[in-house]
């Protein structure tokens, strides 16, 4: 600890007779150098714009108009509770359906998930085979 103390002190003493015996040119042209670096770091953040926030969340009525849909009709896809919602007259994609649905559990479309292996691969299985 104490070596270190005095490591320190002594890199600082040696940084300031550097700092004493260097001209005055030099030290106005690291100066100048350190100002440009500064300007160019704040022109950089100016022109950083904010993340987008992406699509509004699906207001929880619409979700659980879906889920209703969904669970009262077993046998009807994403496509056909999507093509029901956009005839009551509610604008939602077949995307957010099929979303919603997968995450209320609900396959739709009288599909079953193979028990461990998970919805996009491949393993759903048409029910009563």
């Amino acid at each position: 600890m104490l070596v270190r103390l005095l490591y320190l002190i002594t890199m600082r003493i040696f940084a300031w007779l550097v700092l004493l015996s260097r001209s005055s040119a030099a030290k106005d042209a690291e100066i100048l150098i350190l100002r440009h670096e500064v300007a160019v770091l704040r022109r950089e953040k100016k022109w950083t714009q904010p993340p987008s926030a992406g699509h509004p969340p699906v207001p929880v009525e619409l979700r659980e108009l879906i889920i209703r849909l969904g669970t009262e009709n077993p046998r009807w896809g994403f496509r056909r509770v999507h093509g029901e919602l956009r005839r009551l007259g509610h604008k939602v994609s077949q995307a957010t359906v099929r979303r919603v649905l997968r995450a209320g559990d609900l396959v739709g479309a009288g599909y079953r998930i193979r028990a461990g292996r998970s919805p996009g691969s491949g393993s759903a299985v048409r029910a009563g085979s």
